[in-house]
């Protein structure tokens, strides 16, 4: 037996028949501690669109492991693995394979708080108090459940008899749900796309995100690849992943680049006013344009991008994080150069150490939203977006169709946005200085464009 496989015993198991399903085979059962925590020692989250972390629902079923334990498994669904495959062996004991087959990611798909939150409360027995409070999340459990599963077992076999462990009063309801024929090529095929359903339909009782499911389909793999580390590394790419930055907030900007695109590559135009107030728009279109027919592929439950024109689009999203970041900083001081004031819009906050009892002032810098410069003013993202959508502008379609800049984008702001405000700043007197009107205002969006274009031209010829 490889390192992938593990054999558990189960209670009261019942497996479906091949009637049911042809490819697809299932077991439902109840599964006690000891073989949960064998369980453990192979299973991943990767599967689950989720990672756990501490929350209240965790501590409920942590104060349900300590007060009822007898009645867990009527309190909890329990959870849902995949297997690469399942033997059934006697006296309810079964062989699962947990190896990548290349078709499916196997481990949880369902149920990762409960996972979590077991596992914990099991460590709990070899841990002191201190150390329990250290384990916040899904990525400080494992490592300590590594250093201690071995005395977990010591605990296991002195406490024991052939009927399970003695120690823990509970067992838990677990559904394994496996490729019946995992050689069979037709099996393998739909239980790769299975899986991957069967993943979404059942996580849709916790209202996962859209981005969370695109994410997981392996929709965002090219978009991660084209960002810097840093940057990458901050974005909530999976729901409780803990990041600061939304995963619809890059999407929407990879849509400007993809705006360029002709309509046979991404369908139907796309809204300038719902990049900003619409992320939801934004997820659902950045996935059509990537399954329309001829934009990339399957393999297994895994998206993949193939369209080059599409890459192109993408691959200039890093910039623009950059240039987000730059049009912020750089935005006050050329709207006032175009004649405004802008430390005395209703909203906007200023960093001054001296002013201490006023709100409008704060004691700390601000900072940008991507690479977290420090900033002196503090405002709404509706005063920018019309700018940073407006870069769409000095992008074009080379003889390929794939799109890139017509110059540096960075070069062209520092010696042009001061003109630009000075058209712009009228929408924004006009909009009663509201950053939601603005942003929300499609006549904002056409008198950036205006102003760009015009820019453009000029700096084109002074080059």
């Amino acid at each position: 037996m490889n390192n992938n496989q593990i054999i558990i015993r189960l209670s009261q198991a019942c497996e479906t028949s091949e009637v049911l399903s042809k490819h697809i085979g299932r077991v439902t059962g109840l599964i006690d501690a000891e073989n949960f925590a064998k369980l453990m020692n192979n299973l991943g989250i990767e599967s689950n669109p989720r990672k756990p972390k501490e929350s209240a629902v965790t501590r409920e079923i942590n104060d349900t492991l300590k007060e009822s334990p007898e009645r867990f498994h009527l309190m909890s669904k329990g959870i849902l693995v995949s297997s690469s495959s399942c033997v059934t062996l006697e006296r309810n004991r079964f062989k699962l394979d947990f190896e990548n087959n290349g078709y499916a990611q196997p481990g949880i798909l369902d149920g990762g708080h409960n996972t979590y939150a077991i596992a914990k409360f099991l460590l709990g027995y070899v841990l002191d108090d201190d150390g329990i409070k250290k384990i916040k999340d899904w990525e400080s459990l494992i490592p300590v459940w590594k250093a201690y599963h071995e005395q977990l077992s010591d605990l296991f076999d002195n406490t024991s008899d052939e009927n399970g462990s003695l120690e823990f009063k509970f067992v838990i309801p677990i559904e394994i749900i496996f490729p019946r024929n995992p050689d069979d090529d037709e099996t393998l095929d739909f239980w790769g796309l299975s899986h991957r359903d069967i993943t979404h339909a059942r996580n849709n009782n916790v209202q996962l995100t859209d981005a969370t499911k695109d994410n997981h389909q392996g929709f965002y793999d090219y978009l991660k690849q084209s960002l810097p580390e840093n940057i990458r590394n901050k974005i909530e790419w999976k729901t409780n992943d803990g990041g600061q930055i939304k995963a619809a907030d890059i999407v929407s900007l990879a849509l400007i680049p993809l705006s360029r695109l002709p309509k046979d590559v991404i369908g139907n135009e796309i809204s300038p006013v719902k990049l900003y107030n619409s992320k939801q728009y934004c997820v659902e279109s950045f996935r059509e344009i990537l399954e329309k027919p001829g934009n990339g592929n399957w393999k297994g439950q895994t998206y993949e991008l193939t369209n080059p024109a599409i890459k192109s689009a993408i691959d200039l999203v890093s910039e623009l994080v950059d240039l987000y970041d730059f049009i912020y900083e750089k935005f006050p001081d050329a709207y006032n150069k175009a004649g405004g004031k802008f430390g005395r819009i209703e909203g906007v906050r200023i960093y001054n150490d001296q002013h201490t009892n006023d709100k409008k002032y704060s004691k700390k810098p601000f900072h940008t939203k991507y690479y977290g410069r420090e900033t002196e003013f503090q405002y709404a993202d509706g005063f920018i977006v019309p700018l940073v959508v407006g870069l769409k502008e000095i992008m074009e379609l080379d003889d390929q169709d794939k799109v890139k800049w017509l110059f540096d984008p960075k070069a062209f702001l520092t010696h042009n946005i001061a003109n630009i405000l000075g058209m712009y700043s009228s929408i924004i007197k006009f909009a009663k200085f509201d950053p939601q009107k603005i942003g929300k205002d499609k006549g904002s969006y056409e008198i950036v464009a205006g102003a760009i274009k015009m820019s453009a031209s000029n700096y084109n010829k002074s080059k």
